[in-house]
């Protein structure tokens, strides 16, 4: 997912996730400006892939929709913290013709189209949004309105970061509000009905929506969560294994993606786990839900300068060519796919 770094360089993120979410919801997959080896839609995988404005010049969406991209989001509009309004839609999204021939293409090939609101320096609205229930509701609306006349197929969340559970709580309700809103349109005669758009007496639906957030994985994340139910609205959650600085260190090894997965991390994202924590399986008899079966995995396809953290991150690209650059130099006779290189 698209944080703070990636809003001034090339960077996408390949998100896997064990099993399908939910049934009103399947498949999904990766992005970028190579070829990509990814599971098909039918597989048990979902694999994300999110494209910033600044790259969708050169995005070849028919090649990635082949390839195997299954949920393509469109990174990023914002809440405008000043009138906490829906903004940068129209000016960070394809529009027109252009918009009509990605929305053909994800038909034909399966692809959902998403579209992420938030992200790194695009998230000070979030707070006073979701605390205040008259914008939240007006803003649902907004996001409803574009989801229809856009054709989206669900809408990602990337607040960086809540800072209190109060902001947690009020965020839970927001998105039930929403899921419970979105996606719905006044049916025939009801165009006129009064009330917020959660009275659905004179509205049907007419679009199946994914709602999904993105978030740097902690320990302690699953457990507040759970307690500000979050998870019950979601269809994902993102965790993303990058950005990690520790030092001089890489910013996303294996180490730390396994760590991410580990049960320490993602235990509690299952809610009998969780009540049992509680000491609370007795005042649940509905069904509980292993939320973990909603997770994904974020995969950087960019890299950061070790020694000195200030400089931009590379895209993969730029990186593959670099290394191509020095092994013609110091490696003349490697060809791509041949032998491991060591400087």
């Amino acid at each position: 997912v698209l944080h703070s770094s990636c809003l001034s360089a090339l960077l996408s993120s390949t998100i896997a996730a064990a099993a399908p979410a939910a049934a009103r919801d399947t498949a999904i997959s990766s992005r970028h400006n190579t070829p990509i080896t990814a599971a098909s839609p039918s597989s048990l995988f979902t694999v994300f892939g999110y494209l910033p404005e600044y790259r969708q010049g050169t995005f070849n969406y028919e090649a990635f929709f082949k390839a195997g991209l299954t949920h393509l989001i469109f990174f990023s509009a914002e809440v405008d913290p000043a009138t906490l309004r829906l903004i940068h839609v129209d000016d960070r999204l394809p529009s027109g013709d252009e918009w009509a021939r990605i929305r053909r293409l994800a038909d034909l090939h399966g692809v959902k189209l998403m579209l992420c609101i938030g992200g790194g320096g695009r998230s000070a609205g979030f707070a006073d949004l979701v605390g205040d229930t008259v914008q939240r509701q007006a803003f649902i609306e907004e996001v409803n309105a574009v989801l229809l006349a856009r054709k989206l197929d669900g809408i990602d969340f990337n607040w960086e970061y809540p800072q209190t559970m109060t902001e947690w709580l009020n965020f839970g309700r927001f998105l039930m509000e929403l899921r419970s809103s979105l996606g719905y349109a006044a049916a025939a005669g009801g165009e006129h009905a009064a009330g917020p758009i959660g009275e659905r007496r004179h509205r049907t639906r007419v679009r199946g929506a994914a709602l999904s957030m993105a978030l740097h994985p902690h320990p302690s994340m699953a457990a507040v969560l759970q307690s500000a139910r979050v998870l019950h609205s979601l269809d994902y959650v993102h965790l993303m294994a990058y950005d990690h600085v520790v030092g001089t260190g890489p910013h996303s090894s294996v180490e730390y993606a396994a760590s991410v997965l580990s049960e320490e991390t993602i235990g509690f994202f299952n809610e009998a786990a969780y009540n049992r924590r509680l000491g609370q399986m007795h005042r649940r008899p509905r069904t509980e839900q292993d939320h973990r079966r909603k997770l994904t995995l974020g995969i950087p396809f960019y890299g950061r300068h070790r020694e000195d953290r200030r400089l931009q991150p590379e895209a993969y690209d730029r990186l593959w060519l670099f290394i191509q650059e020095w092994a013609s130099k110091n490696h003349p006779t490697w060809v791509e796919g041949g032998a491991e290189l060591r400087a």
